[in-house]
């Protein structure tokens, strides 16, 4: 039986937003669900969407991506923080509709307990469970990239959406489909507009696909942010030397790293890898 990976996301401390900042929150979310629903729109079996209240899910076809899209939505959204679950299972009850919401399976039960014990960790933000429960390896491995995210000061968090926006990672590779990436460009188009910052020319995404061997991503990474400084040197007035000073002080290399090798633990490959 074919596994699928469910991610749920909620709000931290929601109850103690009042009705101006859910309102701000939910629209910062909807902005950036419509980003990443472009983005993965290739590994979505159901789109990311909200379900109860502020409690987003979606359905994707393999580990990574989920935990990608985790990893881009809470580079995004800064208006709140977010906590996530993953669930890997089975999809057994199916409906003809595109809502992940009237959809289940033990994918879905798993992501339930995962977001639940997220919850209630008072020190990581995103669980994941498989079949024997909490995953120790994978909670492992994605701790890094999530961690260096969450420590990130306002300037940087706001640096960092920019690059993650023209510079994101994903695991497969429909960046080659042109309708496809025309979708994730038209997304992106928008959220920059609502930066206030001036991007005069087209911005052509660059997307690193982690669905390679591990040294040839790597190698790609080092090459995707080139010319990063240069692009927000232009649209926000600032020096370039200003601009990688705070790329560096905010990890986003290392960051990236992080995320590429949780990425190879979550493949099947790595994963068998590690337990040898």
């Amino acid at each position: 039986m074919t596994d699928y990976s469910v991610l749920m996301l909620d709000i931290k401390q929601s109850r103690k937003l009042n009705e101006a900042q859910r309102q701000s929150a939910q629209d910062d979310l909807l902005g950036a669900l419509n980003c990443a629903n472009a983005l993965f729109y290739d590994s979505l079996e159901k789109p990311l969407m909200f379900s109860a209240g502020d409690e987003i899910q979606g359905m994707f076809r393999d580990l990574p991506s989920a935990f990608l899209a985790y990893r881009y939505l809470r580079i995004l959204v800064q208006t709140v923080e977010l906590r996530g679950g993953i669930g890997i299972g089975s999809w057994t009850t199916r409906t003809e509709s595109s809502l992940s919401t009237e959809q289940d399976g033990t994918a879905y039960h798993r992501a339930r307990a995962a977001i639940d014990a997220a919850e209630k960790d008072r020190f990581k933000s995103l669980k994941i469970f498989d079949e024997k429960g909490c995953s120790n390896l994978y909670e492992a491995a994605t701790a890094s990239s999530i961690g260096i995210i969450e420590r990130r000061n306002k300037p940087q968090k706001r640096t960092c959406e920019i690059v993650e926006l023209t510079c994101p990672l994903i695991f497969d590779l429909w960046a080659r489909k042109p309708g496809q990436a025309n979708r994730y460009k038209e997304a992106i188009a928008q959220r920059l507009a609502n930066t206030g910052l001036d991007f005069q020319n087209d911005i052509e995404p660059r997307i690193t696909s982690m669905e390679k061997p591990f040294d040839a991503v790597q190698v790609e990474l080092e090459k995707s942010l080139m010319g990063i400084p240069g692009l927000l040197e232009i649209a926000t007035g600032a020096s370039r030397q200003g601009i990688e000073k705070s790329m560096r002080n905010a990890s986003i290399q290392l960051e990236r790293e992080q995320a590429a090798l949780a990425v190879y633990v979550l493949s099947r490959e790595g994963a068998e890898k590690c337990w040898l």
